[in-house]
């Protein structure tokens, strides 16, 4: 979604656009309403023709900063406290480095004590700074919320991040609110949330996860439903930790056991060997080449 954006320290000029998701690597293509909007950035320029400068002209370029949040400070030019709270009990004491620039303009630098309830700055911020605004613990255990003094929430960070680094880019032709569709590649990401998109085309689990919700979803109280929702999910699990195995290297190991057969006519000796998994009972047997 489009937001407002400040394009300075104090908020005298903003800019619309949006912030691409920790995942996001390269930004292959957006559109607005099926209309695509050119792209332009340091490296090279999109250009067809003579271009206009009309500010109503769909046009995207690439910020040159990374950002400690996924939101600003709404409406920007806003002073207010920003608070963080950690969500496991195991993260309780760690302390968050934030830096950052007050009401009066001047820069200070805060170390929260995280803690189950929110624990808020000692000043008023008009801004988190930029490239190393916010610091992590290093050992978190579970993921870290900064929201604002009224309650809205400008990141939510996952265990795995110690410096967050967000990507923004400005949009021309656009309003505060409006959807744009993104077309990007991913890099490679820790899974912590459940709402994580997880990529695969391991078809026999999705037809088990189909069948899962199948009969999971059912109205009716049927202890034969949650029996069968609960086989199909562990097939699912099955087939996905499988894959996993094999991308990581620990796919099944196999060994073939040679034994000599009894002495035929021709004077020839027949092996017959057999392919045992350590993973599996099925059991593979058959005759080699004379």
């Amino acid at each position: 979604m489009v937001e407002e954006f400040p394009l300075d320290c104090n908020c005298k000029e903003t800019f619309l656009g949006i912030t691409l998701p920790d995942e996001y690597e390269t930004v292959e293509a957006i559109w607005k309403n099926d209309i695509p909007i050119k792209m332009f950035d340091k490296w090279r320029e999109y250009r067809v023709g003579v271009q206009s400068t009309c500010p109503c002209e769909f046009a995207i370029w690439d910020i040159e900063n990374f950002f400690p949040t996924e939101r600003e400070l709404s409406p920007c030019g806003s002073c207010m406290k920003v608070k963080f709270i950690a969500k496991d009990k195991a993260d309780v004491g760690k302390t968050v480095i934030v830096r950052y620039t007050d009401s009066s303009g001047q820069e200070f630098s805060d170390e929260i004590m995280l803690s189950l309830d929110y624990v808020c700055t000692s000043r008023e911020v008009m801004r988190i700074k930029p490239r190393g605004g916010v610091v992590l613990p290093p050992d978190l255990v579970g993921a870290v919320i900064v929201a604002d003094g009224e309650g809205r929430i400008l990141s939510e960070y996952p265990p795995n991040m110690v410096v967050p680094s967000y990507r923004r880019m400005k949009i021309t032709g656009v309003c505060c609110g409006d959807q744009v569709l993104v077309k990007a590649s991913r890099r490679f990401m820790p899974l912590y949330f459940d709402t994580d998109v997880i990529e695969t085309d391991n078809r026999l689990a999705i037809e088990e996860l189909a069948r899962f919700f199948r009969y999971n979803d059912n109205t009716q109280a049927d202890v034969q439903y949650e029996a069968k929702a609960s086989a199909h999910a562990a097939n699912a699990k099955f087939y996905l930790f499988g894959e996993k195995s094999r991308h990581r290297g620990k796919a099944t190991v196999s060994s073939v056991n040679m034994s000599h057969g009894p002495i035929n006519k021709s004077g020839l000796s027949t092996k017959q060997f057999s392919m045992n998994h350590r993973y599996g009972t099925n059991r593979y047997r058959g005759r080699s080449f004379r």
